[in-house]
């Protein structure tokens, strides 16, 4: 006890006497220890400024002896990754923490949100489902499906095995449940690890049914109603998350490390959203999702429902263009919460200010103080007069030590706000460019009013899913737009056309680095899977289906989203593993380019991808037959759509092989799927139109490839021999 209260005395000495401490902070930090002890948006922004309360953040270190003295400090340390760590840190000692020397940065958490019977047809489910299809069915056997979500009903009968007799899900970790045995290292929340541990708890929150649906899609097991899910047969991690991005950092590694101790692959879904960072793939979440993932580790996200919404606003500066400005609505205009992030090239610097402006003439009216992120600086201002206006706007500002890029965070609240008045921001700069993103709750407008600028559709693929190199990022199409639920009635979504295009709310790329996203598209809009009867907002008489295990009966029902597309991936990916325990997420992206369907609302999507649809639409089956494929060894298959047909003859001794075009040199090779050469052939010169027999009358029953090369054809196809 000595020792830590002298260490912390000649830390607060080196504070007062340097006060470099702000250099160290993100701009979210700083404008958390700004936020007023009574706001009148308290709750919306989820702090108690006691001075006991502890905080989760992500911190960069340059040296492991930064975790001793962080722990002296009344830190906990739950992971550590090359050079970031996560942990709890107590509210008061956070500017003392940033004074150790080998902390280099300390980034506070920011909040996320939660964002199958005609889809397994579309999505070519049911074929991998098939035996018939394939020399065995697959159904996630040996797979651990893990879901960071809220919302689940713990005991469904979807949960169980198709047959309804074993419980499936392994482990559960309620990041929320106090006063229990937390899982190690993380010393928060508790632990289940027994079939009758996990359902006595019944669920983890009635405020929702969104986690029970996600998983039902990825992995519901009970078919007894058509609206089981894709890895029917996988082992389930379920992870309530607590409330930040550093919560859903710590259910990844959670979810990893218990699949590495039972020794089987992972994927792992996030149908999670945030709009605060940088949108580039150099959040903190981003890069330690890299770290994390590898050979039979994978995980994906949903991209997004911000596809309509004019959440994102990007601007290009010049010397007589050197101003932006913008309004900020919201969501909930009695309140006016906002959180806006922005952020400047690398290497570059702005200045940006909050205003208050007459929505009549587009006026100026007040302003705070101007900040430039050549200075480390940030100020709440307060707002009061009697129109009746009462209002806060927190501005913080840097350059991010992790990616150079100038960097300012917005936060307004408001408990007064006439109609004729509205926040706004102010960015000035030389040269360069700037992208914003309204983060929580609203969205960027002009007002109609001439010199303020609107917002856009435009890279709203989201942080937690959407941005990350590793991550498969899923948009949403519209397999079904309609439903006949329990009561009788058929309810349909009117906006929801035309059936296979694009959904309106499926977020769009690229990242701000350029890259395509999302990856790739999979249904959903009115997707049916399991609900939480236990929930809420629970609607027997709206449920799709009823299924019943014993005396207690277990429903259906529909939602929308890419919330619900991910796990549709999930799932898919499971299916891939079982074929080939160690996909990568390369070898994934390369698999989803090969294979994906492209159709006249895709376009030919297949060669650089879309901003809107990725590679195109998730094909389980023939993605499965590339994955068998890649594990055999067998080079380049599906490089190109295959244009030459095959049919066997009618006694089955040949393969009767129709060239659309005529070509010369032509080769063919036959190989099992083993990678071992069956035989070969080469017809050489062939005709347009002409027909090669191609013997297979030796073959062994099983899945082979023909290759099938000459002065134009390159091509792959896939046949089963029985």
């Amino acid at each position: 006890m000595i020792r830590k209260n002298l260490f912390l005395s000649f830390i607060l000495f080196f504070t007062i006497c340097i006060g470099t401490y702000a250099q160290k902070l993100s701009p979210n930090t700083e404008a958390f220890l700004l936020r007023p002890v009574n706001p009148v948006t308290r709750s919306a922004f989820s702090t108690d400024n006691t001075p006991e309360q502890a905080v989760k953040a992500y911190i960069s270190i340059s040296h492991p002896d930064a975790i001793s003295k962080m722990k002296s400090l009344g830190a906990e340390v739950y992971l550590v990754s090359s050079n970031i760590l996560t942990a709890s840190l107590p509210k008061e000692h956070i500017k003392v923490i940033a004074e150790i020397p080998e902390v280099n940065y300390i980034q506070l958490a920011s909040k996320v949100y939660p964002t199958m019977d005609i889809a397994r047809g579309k999505g070519n489910v049911d074929k991998v489902h098939n035996a018939t299809a394939l020399e065995k069915a697959y159904s996630g056997s040996g797979i651990v499906v893990g879901i960071i979500d809220q919302g689940f009903q713990y005991d469904h009968i979807n949960f169980y095995s198709s047959d309804k007799k074993n419980y499936r899900v392994k482990r559960v970790w309620d990041q929320n449940k106090a006063g229990t045995t937390p899982p190690s290292p993380f010393n928060y929340g508790a632990e289940y690890t027994t079939e009758a541990e996990i359902l006595a708890l019944q669920t983890d929150t009635r405020t929702t049914s969104h986690g029970t649906h996600v998983a039902g899609i990825a992995a519901g097991g009970d078919k007894t109603k058509g609206f089981q899910g894709i890895a029917t047969d996988a082992d389930i991690v379920l992870v309530s998350y607590a409330q930040g991005d550093v919560d859903i950092t710590n259910a990844i590694k959670y979810i990893y490390d218990y699949a590495e101790s039972v020794s089987k692959p992972c994927v792992v879904n996030m149908s999670l959203g945030s709009h605060y960072g940088p949108h580039d793939g150099t959040s903190v979440i981003d890069r330690l999702a890299d770290q994390l993932q590898g050979p039979g580790r994978l995980l994906v996200g949903a991209a997004g429902n911000e596809g309509e919404d004019l959440i994102h606003l990007s601007h290009s500066f010049t010397p007589a263009n050197n101003t932006v400005k913008t309004m900020l609505a919201y969501n909930n205009d009695n309140s006016k919460i906002g959180l806006i992030d922005v952020w400047g090239n690398e290497g570059g610097k702005f200045s940006i200010q909050g205003c208050i402006v007459s929505t009549t003439n587009g006026t100026v009216l007040e302003t705070t103080d101007l900040f430039s992120t050549d200075k480390t600086d940030s100020k709440r201002t307060e707002f009061h007069d009697n129109t009746p206006l009462d209002c806060y706007i927190t501005i913080a500002v840097t350059v991010n030590p992790e990616n150079g890029r100038p960097n300012a965070y917005v936060e307004t609240a408001a408990s007064a706000m006439p109609s004729n008045r509205a926040i706004g921001i102010i960015v000035t700069a030389e040269n360069g460019k700037v992208d914003m993103w309204h983060a929580q709750g609203g969205y960027f407008t002009n007002k109609s009013k001439a010199g303020w600028q609107s917002g856009n559709s435009t890279s709203t693929c989201g942080e937690i899913g959407g941005t990350g190199h590793r991550i498969i990022s899923v948009g949403a199409y519209i397999s079904k737009d309609r439903y006949t639920a329990l009561d009788g009635n058929t309810y349909t979504f009117p906006a929801a056309k035309p059936i296979d295009g694009i959904a309106g709310f499926s977020s769009r790329g690229p990242t701000l680095d350029g890259r395509m996203k999302p990856d790739i598209t999979a249904p959903g809009m009115a997707l049916s899977s399991s609900v939480s009867s236990l929930a809420n907002e629970f609607d027997r008489s709206a449920a799709t289906a009823v299924s019943n295990k014993g005396m207690k009966s277990y429903y259906y029902g529909m939602m929308s989203g890419t919330s619900m597309a991910s796990p549709f991936v999930t799932g898919t990916l499971a299916l891939w593993l079982e074929a080939n325990p160690k996909l990568t997420p390369e070898n994934v992206k390369t698999i989803l380019q090969e294979t994906a369907i492209n159709d006249s609302y895709t376009g030919n999507v297949s060669d650089k991808g879309s901003n809107i649809w990725g590679y195109g639409k998730i094909d389980a089956y023939n993605g499965l037959l590339a994955t068998i494929n890649m594990a055999s060894g067998i080079e380049d298959i599906n490089r190109t759509k295959t244009n030459i047909r095959a049919s066997l003859d009618t006694d089955g001794k040949n393969l009767l092989l129709l060239f659309p075009n005529e070509d010369k040199e032509v080769c063919i090779k036959a190989f099992h799927i083993s990678g071992t050469m069956a035989s070969e052939q080469r017809p050489g010169e062939v005709a347009s139109g002409q027909v090669i027999p191609f013997s297979v009358s030796s073959w062994e029953p099983g899945m082979y490839v023909l290759k099938i090369t000459g002065k134009k054809y390159n091509e792959s196809i896939k046949v089963m021999i029985r």
